[in-house]
């Protein structure tokens, strides 16, 4: 079983220059599944969760919100099955897009659709593609892939949003980086 487990940072240095960081395991309600993957943490202000999970060889994407109050976690919703409610919950949380990842390749929903759809992005190869970053103005993506012309296993790669809205041909961000 794999977990999704929260980082805890001390500031008390061990030793000089170093912080000793304990990982925590998170709620049974975040990790019921055979594998919890790829967490995308919501903000500060809407504390929650979005993360795949398998169970029965199905991957799917969940959320659960977090009350910083009681310290629980509510219980997972499938956004799939639950897209009109998780849509509701998202005016609070005012997100365009989730960019998220499965199965080796990447994907957007976007949110301003009335029903889940998950497209598929255009950088997607044969090859692994996953853990998309998109840059704070939206324009750019950093994600991890095994695609030819890196530097070995999973590099980190860059892509430019176009103005048609699909991505540019994907760059390695170099041996420096990778």
């Amino acid at each position: 079983t794999r977990y999704v487990y929260s980082i805890v940072a001390y500031t008390t240095p061990v030793p000089p220059n170093r912080h000793t960081v304990i990982a925590t395991s998170l709620s049974n309600v975040i990790n019921g599944g055979n594998s919890n993957k790829r967490p995308l943490l919501i903000s500060e202000i809407n504390s929650g969760l979005i993360f795949t999970s398998t169970i029965d060889k199905s991957v799917t994407l969940y959320y659960s919100a977090y009350d910083s109050t009681t310290g629980a976690w509510s219980d997972r919703l499938n956004i799939k099955d639950n897209y009109t409610e998780f849509l509701k919950i998202n005016v609070g949380m005012k997100y365009d897009d989730i960019y998220f990842s499965m199965d080796g390749d990447m994907y957007v929903i976007n949110l301003s659709n009335k029903e889940y759809k998950a497209t598929p992005l255009n950088i997607n190869t044969k090859y692994i593609e996953e853990d998309p970053f998109i840059s704070v103005d939206g324009n750019t993506i950093y994600f991890s892939s095994d695609r030819p012309g890196g530097h070995g296993g999973l590099d980190i790669w860059c892509a430019e949003r176009l103005a048609n809205g699909k991505w540019s041909e994907p760059f390695n961000l170099g041996a420096d980086v990778n």
